[in-house]
């Protein structure tokens, strides 16, 4: 059974962001325009914590990530 997930007001954020769409083997994804003058400023907490979590999901394959998403405790809030 396939898993997938859609944030309703997700394209309205995005589309005042500095990003180009990339396709690439397959898939598709946005990246920060590499002209773009971003500065993310993350207290060390914030940053360890997303670092964890990539190291986490970084080897899980499309279906594994998405079913992690739709078991976290946050998702349904969105």
């Amino acid at each position: 059974m396939p898993f997938g997930f859609y944030i309703e007001k997700l394209p309205d954020i995005l589309k005042d962001m500095p990003l180009e769409k990339i396709e690439e083997e397959g898939y598709k994804y946005l990246k920060i325009r590499d002209d773009a003058k971003v500065k993310i400023n993350l207290p060390d907490e914030v940053r360890m914590r997303i670092d964890k979590i990539l190291d986490e999901v970084r080897d899980l394959s499309d279906s594994e990530l998405n079913a992690r998403v739709l078991r976290a405790e946050y998702y349904s809030k969105l």
